[in-house]
């Protein structure tokens, strides 16, 4: 996966590698949980 940003962006937002992969993480752990939320919503 490409950021089609530069480095020195990243680090504008984010102070380190570990804050930049929690972000990722933390954002992926929010779309999972709204598609079983969905999953759940729609089920009988």
């Amino acid at each position: 996966m490409e950021a089609k940003v530069t480095r020195a962006t990243l680090y504008r937002h984010f102070t380190g590698k570990e804050e930049l992969v929690f972000a990722y993480l933390q954002r992926a752990d929010q779309g999972i949980r709204a598609q079983i939320t969905a999953a759940r919503a729609s089920s009988p």
